[in-house]
């Protein structure tokens, strides 16, 4: 089935680098472009008083997503909503979180996949960066976080559309593939309104030494 989201490593990362500021709170937090769910019930698993809404354009992707989270036993905690993060303004009401895995390339750049949907989700055929640092902006509360996952060479970008939204890069953690590898992801969390000052956490390395 084309709409299938596999488990990607930056989702995972994603997921345990917002729980990190989730943990022991009660929040309400909002994945824009939740895909498959992924992120979504994994962030729900680790940080037990937290409540999650998932928004997904692709109809056939929102369902997936509820199975996944109905099959884990998280639709008490848990709701996807199939819409559009461009249109969504402040009609779901305020987060304390957003989270998104915005798309990686700008359209018409890097290597197409012949899923049409995951070639959605990993290039700006839709929803733009901008419109994610917008959508988030809209939707969290003064002081709260905007979490995201974004490839090292975009970051000029990601920093510039924040910005833009009003948010603060506050927490950065980059992730390489081992020490002698260029970083290739950035995991960032931004404050909106929030002052300067960002603390660059420890790289993160996907291959561990044989």
């Amino acid at each position: 089935m084309d709409t299938i989201f596999p488990i990607t490593t930056d989702a995972l990362l994603l997921a345990a680098f917002a729980a990190q500021f989730c943990k022991a709170r009660k929040l309400r937090v909002l994945e824009l472009g939740c895909g498959g769910g992924i992120v979504a019930v994994e962030l729900a698993a680790a940080c037990p008083n937290v409540s999650v809404v998932g928004v997904e354009i692709n109809e056939d992707a929102a369902n997936s997503a509820r199975e996944l989270v109905a099959a884990q036993g998280l639709s008490e905690r848990i709701t996807i909503l199939n819409a559009d993060l461009r249109t969504l303004g402040n009609t779901l009401g305020v987060f304390d979180v957003v989270v998104a895995n915005p798309p990686y390339f700008e359209r018409g750049r890097g290597r197409r996949s012949n899923s049409n949907t995951i070639a959605a989700a990993k290039s700006e055929e839709s929803a733009t960066l901008a419109d994610f640092c917008s959508a988030a902006a809209k939707s969290v509360r003064n002081g709260g976080a905007f979490i995201s996952v974004m490839r090292a060479s975009r970051l000029s970008d990601l920093f510039r559309e924040l910005a833009r939204a009003g948010f603060e890069p506050k927490r950065m953690q980059l992730v390489a593939r081992d020490a002698n590898s260029a970083p290739t992801l950035a995991l960032t969390d931004a404050r909106r309104g929030g002052g300067a000052g960002l603390d660059v956490l420890p790289m993160i390395f996907t291959q561990k030494e044989q």
